[in-house]
């Protein structure tokens, strides 16, 4: 095996060429590139760090034995990210199998507030591109230290809204 360095500058289809020929010790280089950001892709999706390793893990499992179906037509990370996709889906199935309705309601219903959030943090983020530096400010630094936020007004943020 090569050394580290010119093993990281492999491309993916290289990569998963020299596994589909059983030179397995390059799946490695594969896991390590995109270990991180799967994990924080099924974290996401399922909000929970102990699923979302489940997930990370099967993820890659299912890249191990579905490699020879991938075709180079398609970008391996996007391929790689729908099988992630497709775990974490399985996941909230096998979870609603073993549980009961009101468990998978709860579950739902965490998943609608995460998306909330996400949403609610867009419209902040819009509002406070829309103001001045000095008006954006006090508005962030409220924001990062938790100060009391009673001396903004209101009314400057929601003009912003779309």
């Amino acid at each position: 095996m090569k050394d580290t360095s010119s093993r990281s500058q492999l491309k993916d289809s290289e990569l998963t060429a020299r596994v589909r020929r059983g030179e397995t010790e390059w799946l490695d280089v594969l896991i390590e590139r995109y270990y991180d950001g799967i994990f924080r892709f099924c974290c996401c999706k399922t909000g929970s760090r102990e699923a979302a390793y489940d997930c990370t893990q099967e993820t890659f499992l299912h890249l191990l034995r579905y490699l020879e179906a991938y075709t180079e037509q398609k970008k391996f990370k996007a391929w790689l990210y729908r099988i992630a996709s497709n775990v974490c889906t399985d996941y909230f199935r096998k979870a609603a199998r073993e549980t009961d309705g009101e468990e998978v309601l709860e579950l739902l219903q965490e998943e609608d507030r995460r998306f909330e959030q996400i949403e609610q943090r867009e419209l902040v983020r819009h509002a406070l591109a829309c103001l001045s530096e000095v008006q954006r400010e006090p508005s962030c630094s409220i924001s990062l230290t938790g100060l009391n936020c009673g001396r903004l007004r209101k009314s400057r943020i929601q003009k912003c809204l779309p």
